[in-house]
């Protein structure tokens, strides 16, 4: 059996979650800084993945597409030779 002990609540801290409930601030700022943070990481994740595919990307693709990918490879691995 779990017993708790009777939590004191401070004069000073009684009536904050009224005022911090109730501010527009919190509530945007509980929803726009989650936002802004998954926005630039989805836009550097799609700029990554079209501009600048890796050979597992290109590979991954053309197999998508049911096409050979022998020519991605062939190309990609040249440039690292170069």
């Amino acid at each position: 059996m779990l017993v708790l002990a009777p939590l004191t609540v401070n004069a000073f801290v009684e009536a904050e979650d009224s005022h911090v409930f109730g501010c527009s601030i919190f509530w945007m700022g509980l929803f726009l800084i989650p936002l802004t943070a998954l926005i630039r990481d989805l836009a550097w994740k799609g700029y990554k993945r079209t501009m600048h595919k890796s050979l597992r990307e290109e590979v991954q693709e053309k197999e998508k597409l049911h096409e050979d990918p022998t020519p991605v490879v062939l190309k990609m691995t040249k440039k690292r030779w170069v």
